[in-house]
């Protein structure tokens, strides 16, 4: 009567789970290792030395994961991802098993390849067909496997077949631990997504532009407001300080005043002074430049809120233009 294998080797038995995990995990950091000794060879003097010489980097990385995952010692034989997943391979390895081991994952893909790159420059049709036959058989024979370690749960590659090595637990009394960090932050990454996008078309942006211009308008006009408050204050000050004398201003020099102020006064929108040509509206009593409020009249539909005192503007009357004497003395 055929023996059953005891728990204690069915529990020490490699999940499938955790030994395709190892091998992703092996996969990115041959691709990490690979792009890092790139990056180094970019500053070669040569620009092209990581594309020419592609088959020897790559050959480079299999070699690099060979002394770490085949040390001399036999206490560990596993490879970075398999040690990241509680995995190694079973142990005793002999020394003959290691150089087998050698030969089939780094020299014979080293050697395959740098035959392929040969006979593809060289341009012999008879060697790239047997290299195309033989490179088809392989691929068939590593899905075999492939099918074949899902149906099993033992030998994940053609080279661990061949050489017998199997895949175990190194601690079985630890679990396999699931982490949902990543999760998380793609269900979250995912739900802001949707939410801007649903969110995004429905705001008027134009509309908001325009209310933060007239807020920012609002705060100029408030602070030059300030400005000129605190400076007629301090006039003032200075004039009740003064005797008090009566002056009976003559028409000619209120007009004279009339203008002087007219051009004194920066234009409420561009803050330009002296204002190009003086405009006024009926609505307010605040001065404009003529093209600033019939540009922003046109733009706005024929509506537009005051910046200084937020009245509604509607119409524009011009105010009479300064004599060419006055207008050539700014």
């Amino acid at each position: 009567m055929e023996s059953k294998p005891s728990d204690h080797l069915l529990a020490s038995e490699a999940a499938r789970v955790n030994q395709l995990d190892a091998l992703a995990l092996d996969n990115e950091l041959r691709s990490s290792l690979k792009t890092l000794l790139g990056r180094i060879f970019k500053h070669f003097p040569m620009s092209s030395f990581p594309l020419r010489y592609e088959i020897e980097i790559e050959a480079a990385v299999e070699l690099m994961l060979y002394f770490v995952s085949m040390p001399n010692s036999m206490s560990v034989v596993s490879t970075p991802g398999a040690i990241m997943q509680n995995i190694e391979y079973q142990i005793p390895i002999s020394g003959r098993t290691r150089a087998y081991f050698l030969i089939l994952s780094v020299a014979v893909p080293y050697v395959w390849r740098r035959l392929a790159r040969h006979t593809s420059e060289s341009g012999s049709n008879t060697t790239n067909q047997w290299i195309h036959r033989i490179s088809v058989i392989v691929r068939i024979l590593a899905l075999a496997n492939w099918l074949w370690f899902i149906r099993e749960g033992k030998y994940r590659s053609l080279t661990e077949r061949i050489l017998g090595v199997e895949m175990k637990y190194t601690n079985p009394n630890i679990g396999r631990a699931i982490v949902f960090d990543f999760m998380n932050q793609q269900l979250v990454w995912t739900a802001l997504s949707d939410f801007l996008l649903c969110v995004v078309p429905l705001i008027n942006f134009r509309q908001a532009a325009r209310t933060m211009q007239h807020m920012y308008l609002g705060i100029t006009q408030l602070t030059w407001t300030m400005s000129h408050f605190q400076q007629e204050y301090h006039k003032l000050q200075n004039e009740t300080e003064k005797p008090v004398e009566k002056v009976v201003a003559t028409k000619q020099e209120q007009e004279n005043q009339f203008k002087e102020d007219m051009w004194s006064t920066p234009c409420v929108i561009c803050r330009v002074c002296p204002i190009t040509i003086p405009c006024k509206s009926v609505e307010c009593e605040h001065w404009f430049c003529y093209y600033c409020l019939e540009g922003h009249l046109r733009s706005e539909g024929g509506k537009l809120r005051c910046p200084g005192c937020y009245q509604l503007i509607t119409k524009t009357s011009l105010v009479q233009l300064p004599t060419t004497e006055h207008y050539t003395k700014y």
